[in-house]
């Protein structure tokens, strides 16, 4: 068994990396917060005292814990003190702002508690320990997806928060520039579950994940992940791949823009042509990427192939 601890079982790590993880050993989500369990048939809420010592129990029995993200660790020392965690298998996750903002407090913490073995996202290799493994997330490829005729342009902040992460600002300011000149269907997705905002996200022929201000993380988020999954053409800023042509052999075939002139410059091109086959094209090329890359069956592979040996049994 595995048990994954998360902040939020409906944000897309656990959304995701739960069912992967499952396709090979029974899974156990643990986290604090109750939003999202309606998600899942395995998840623990530590909202009492005999819900803390079943997490004590499950860590204690499973195979190895998967921690996601700075507040993962936070949820296992609630469960167990310091000294029991050292003795105990466990692997991070690490990805989002506040790892990139608090990276070498982060890394002196997994150390202390003997937390060797670290996946990241590839956008945050700079803050992390030089031994690590990047990582994207996996992700659900639709077998099917129906989009409108009329050319749909989106983009998911998906909160207020994380519009100025995201540079929503500078998108919708481009997105209200070309409207003047062309006639297209826009929509900035925000406050939806995930399974909602899905549904929504596979209507879209271009995505724009994010264009970040400058010295901020950059590169496939999520969002950016499942509109490639579902055959949409993806904008965003990328980062230097120069380090990552082992873990991708074929690099992400998005469409990279780093400001307003950058994304204007793609989207009118798109916006110009008569015909969609070209945008199909990269479409299609998007979600075979994705299949052989993000779905679930390759990412547990990726997953798997970078364990360690000793955790890596098939239960």
């Amino acid at each position: 068994m595995i048990t994954v601890l998360v902040p939020d079982p409906s944000f897309g790590a656990a959304y995701n990396m739960v069912p992967a993880l499952r396709a090979w050993q029974d899974t156990r989500l643990i986290s604090k917060r109750p939003d999202g369990f309606r998600t899942w048939d395995c998840g623990l809420l530590l909202d009492s005292f005999d819900n803390q010592l079943e997490a004590w129990r499950l860590i204690d029995a499973s195979a190895f814990t998967l921690v996601v993200g700075v507040e993962g660790i936070k949820i296992l020392q609630g469960i167990g003190d310091d000294r029991w965690i050292r003795e105990k298998r466990v692997v991070a996750f690490m990805m989002g702002k506040r790892y990139w903002e608090n990276g070498v407090s982060t890394n002196n913490l997994m150390a202390d508690l003997k937390i060797d073995h670290l996946y990241v996202l590839p956008n945050l290799l700079d803050v992390a320990p030089k031994h690590v493994v990047p990582m994207l997330q996996p992700v659900a490829v639709p077998e099917t997806v129906e989009r409108p005729s009329f050319l749909t342009v989106m983009h998911a902040p998906g909160t207020p928060k994380k519009r100025d992460q995201k540079g929503t600002d500078v998108i919708e300011r481009v997105v209200g520039k070309l409207s003047k000149d062309y006639q297209f269907d826009y929509r900035t997705v925000m406050w939806m579950d995930h399974a909602a905002c899905l549904r929504i996200k596979q209507r879209a022929h271009i995505f724009i994940d994010q264009i970040p201000p400058e010295g901020q993380t950059r590169g496939l988020g999520m969002s950016g992940e499942e509109a490639m999954a579902a055959g949409s053409v993806v904008v965003t800023a990328m980062y230097d791949q120069s380090d990552l042509v082992e873990y991708w052999p074929v690099p992400p075939p998005v469409l990279e823009a780093y400001d307003a002139d950058e994304l204007e410059t793609h989207l009118r091109k798109w916006m110009m042509l008569d015909s969609r086959e070209e945008l199909e094209s990269l479409g299609k090329a998007s979600r075979r990427w994705a299949v052989d890359n993000l779905s679930f069956g390759a990412w547990l592979a990726y997953f798997r192939e970078h364990l360690p040996e000793e955790l890596n049994n098939d239960g």
